[in-house]
Order: structure tokens, then C-alpha cells, then sequence
């Protein structure tokens, strides 16, 4: 699943049960929209060509 944080905007791929936004530690994190989803991808793809995304 791929969470945003409301207090930061930090994206990133959970994996497993964080209860806190690992860039700044809040607990005000959710399940992404659907454009910060695509953002997070196109910004993968760019950066790190060579990684799986799944």
C-alpha cells in the first residue's frame, strides 16, 4: 500500500503495520490518492529504473 503522510506529504510503500510516518514520526498517515500514487511511481521509475515496482 502506498501511504501519505497529512502532516509532512512524505509518500511511501508500507510494508507491514506502521503506525507512524517514518520521514518525520506523525501519526496522521493514509492511504495515498490516486495522483499521489502516480506522482510516487513516475518518481520511482525516474530514480530507480532498475527497482521492481510492485
Amino acid at each position: 500500500m502506498i501511504c501519505t503522510c497529512d502532516n509532512c506529504r512524505f509518500t511511501y510503500k508500507r510494508i507491514g503495520s506502521y503506525k507512524y510516518c517514518p520521514d518525520c514520526g506523525s501519526s496522521r498517515i493514509r492511504e495515498a490518492t490516486a495522483r499521489e500514487k502516480k506522482e510516487y511511481m513516475d518518481y520511482r521509475k525516474e530514480f530507480y529504473p532498475k527497482q521492481q515496482l510492485a
